[in-house]
């Protein structure tokens, strides 16, 4: 046991554990260890969901079976992302979670007006292939995924402490069919002063509007009066005048839709439905993500409904709405040398609004990204690295002062052949340290 820590003439004054054969094998160890967790927190990461690989494969399965395609819709992704919120904080597993809490309450949470809607859970998987194979496997699964009824779909992916798993995460998928599409806008037309029939110009029938009193005018015969109704509330009577009307309501209409009917007598009376939306429209900035991808950066953002333009205060970016009320925009990495990018949205009411992300926040999400990809189940690997090349070289470096002590003592310092191996052991503990990347983990 002796020969193996200090420096004897047995071992010619090479303990065992400094000698270049173990001095190599432990090179090995270090380097194998290295290599295989890195991988290995790269092969947990790759294991992982994303919103739109969950779309392709739902959507592919549906066409293969010639249904239509699913368009993601903000608003069931958030209330599957809140089902599964509610999920991980009550540690429940059933449809009915917590008790006395029905799914369908998740839709009316976040106003989602519908026909049809599902509801399809998972946890426990590591991947989108294997998660829908095992739904395609279950008839009620499958039901949902293949239902011709649906049109819409969103995803919820959380992540935490579930069911006895640590890091585990819980896929909701949340299905729907609106009662109503929305609107289309159009232009508003022009009073034809000539025309003598019956006819409502403006709002233009089917339209979205940004003002609660819009000016209602049209074409009307002139002798009689034209009684004017808004919701089936008679409002006003107008004369009309040279072969039009027009009136400026002094009360709200309501948000959303509303019915405005024109009747004079000897004329078919005439109706029209217009959404009223004066709300801004916004961006989810908590639920903005970012992808790092060559010289560019990607930038996914969550929208409110009825977003018709997103542009930004910078040049050179591409901009494309690649599901509903779900935007990517490809920007330059240049991005950054700036403090903050001015986004700036309208909707199709004409509403418009404008929100400042901070490229320090940007950074800071690529960094987390990062950082992400190298965690096993809540252990940074780049810590546990650095922990295991400081183990590494504390253990060498009290071989190397008991070696040194000893020959010290025997007064075998002064042989040639018993120093060599302490500059060797000196020279593999720096190159080993530096090919790892130092003591903090960290190569820039």
């Amino acid at each position: 046991m002796k020969n193996f820590f200090l420096p004897t003439t047995e071992n010619n004054h090479r303990p065992h554990l400094l000698h270049i054969n173990s001095l190599m094998l432990y090179i090995v160890i270090l380097f194998s260890f290295n290599f295989l967790i890195t991988a290995f927190a790269y092969t947990k990461t790759s294991a992982s969901f994303e919103i739109n690989e969950l779309l392709e494969s739902h959507n592919q399965v549906r066409e293969s079976n010639g249904l239509s395609p699913l368009k993601l819709n903000t608003k069931l992704s958030i209330s599957a992302s809140n089902k599964g919120r509610v999920m991980l904080e009550n540690n429940c597993w059933s449809h009915y979670c917590p008790d006395g809490k029905d799914w369908r309450d998740f839709f009316f949470d976040v106003d989602y007006d519908y026909i049809h809607i599902g509801e399809n859970l998972a946890e426990g998987f590591t991947g989108v292939d294997s998660t829908m194979n095992a739904w395609m496997n279950s008839k009620t699964h499958r039901d949902n995924i293949l239902n011709p009824n649906y049109e819409e779909i969103g995803f919820g992916i959380i992540t935490g402490d579930y069911q006895g798993k640590s890091n585990n995460t819980i896929l909701i998928v949340h299905f729907g069919k609106p009662a109503s599409k929305s609107l289309q806008v159009a232009a508003a037309g022009d009073i034809n002063s000539l025309n003598q029939e019956l006819s409502i110009d403006s709002p233009v029938d089917g339209s979205i509007i940004n003002t609660l009193r819009p000016e209602i005018n049209g074409g009307a015969p002139t002798g009689d009066e034209v009684l004017l109704k808004v919701n089936q509330q008679e409002v006003g009577r107008i004369l009309p005048n040279g072969g039009a009307y027009y009136y400026k309501p002094s009360f709200d209409l309501n948000e959303g839709e509303n019915r405005i009917n024109v009747s004079q007598i000897n004329q078919d009376s005439k109706e029209i439905k217009i959404s009223v939306d004066t709300e801004k429209p916004f961006l989810y900035l908590s639920d903005i993500t970012y992808e790092k991808k060559n010289d560019n950066i990607l930038i996914y953002i969550p929208v409110s409904e009825d977003i018709s333009t997103l542009s930004l205060n910078k040049s050179g970016y591409k901009m494309k709405e690649i599901a509903e009320d779900f935007w990517r925009v490809t920007v330059s990495s240049s991005i950054l040398d700036t403090e903050s990018t001015l986004f700036y949205i309208e909707d199709l009411a004409g509403n418009k609004q404008q929100f400042e992300l901070f490229s320090k926040d940007i950074l800071n999400e690529l960094n987390k990204t990062a950082d992400e990809k190298e965690e096993i189940e809540g252990i940074n690997v780049k810590s546990l690295k650095s922990s295991v090349a400081i183990i590494f070289i504390l253990y060498l470096a009290i071989l190397l002062l008991i070696d040194y002590f000893y020959l010290k003592k025997t007064n075998m310092l002064d042989v040639r052949r018993s120093k060599s191996h302490l500059h060797l052991s000196i020279l593999l503990i720096a190159f080993t340290t530096l090919s790892i990347g130092g003591i903090t983990g960290s190569i820039l």
